[in-house]
């Protein structure tokens, strides 16, 4: 009869044989958890990169009391506490998409943020702000799609929720 210790040094081993496997042939090992291929890995690198570039070139406009944020913060009635806010939850998801154990967190918290950032937009503020054409809608668009492309390669990794593509209800 094993014990369940023994039943557990047996399980991290076998983990520690299939990771030393799949990174011999190729396959990316993210957070500790997860193989990613070459090209999960290149795709979801890619979109961290944009999401956070995204949004870390904007905490520029938001710290400093950029007329055009100053305005969008106004007409929603949160000006500048909310201002400095989203500007640090944005520079919080950017880090965190960059921690490898904490990707996923950081692509809710970018989720989240563009989400009520979209919403802004098509609630309150328009698609064009002051004549913008619709860039800051379509960067929000765009880092959404980043970061909900960078959920779904990381899913896996998220605590204590079932795999999205497993699901056959």
């Amino acid at each position: 009869m094993k014990s369940e210790h023994s039943d557990s040094r047996y399980d991290d081993l076998n983990l520690a044989y299939e990771r030393a496997l799949q990174a011999s042939a190729g396959a990316e090992l993210d957070d500790g958890i997860e193989p990613l291929s070459r090209r999960q890995a290149l795709v979801s690198w890619i979109c961290r990169l944009i999401a956070a570039a995204i949004m870390v070139e904007t905490l520029y406009f938001k710290f400093t009391g950029q007329p055009e944020s100053v305005w969008i913060f106004t007409r929603m009635h949160m000006e500048s506490w909310w201002r400095y806010g989203q500007g640090v939850w944005e520079l919080v998801a950017a880090i965190l998409l960059f921690i490898p154990s904490l990707t996923w967190l950081g692509a809710m918290l970018t989720l989240g943020a563009m989400g009520a950032a979209i919403m802004s937009h098509l609630g309150v503020l328009g698609i064009s702000v002051q004549n913008d054409h619709g860039l800051l809608f379509g960067m929000a668009c765009v880092t959404f799609l980043s970061a909900l492309t960078v959920l779904w390669i990381h899913q896996r990794t998220v605590p204590n929720i079932s795999r999205l593509d497993d699901y056959h209800g």
